[in-house]
């Protein structure tokens, strides 16, 4: 999986959905939708492993505060 900025994903483990918020070469940095202070930072290999891309998200904006 390829992510780009803006990506919803979700973990495999808990269920619990992340926004792509920042990609460096091959570092990303993941924020948990309902904890701003929640992050997941790796590299594409661990992501594909861990997360699934959620293609048609319906949830609340990622980017409001709550």
């Amino acid at each position: 999986m390829r992510p780009i900025m803006g990506d919803v994903l979700k973990s495999k483990s808990t269920g619990e959905f992340y926004k792509v918020k920042r990609i460096k070469e091959q570092i990303i940095l993941l924020e948990a939708e309902d904890m701003s202070n929640k992050l997941w930072l790796g590299n594409d290999e661990l992501l594909e492993l861990l997360y699934d891309r959620v293609e048609d998200w319906e949830g609340e904006n990622l980017d409001s505060p709550g």
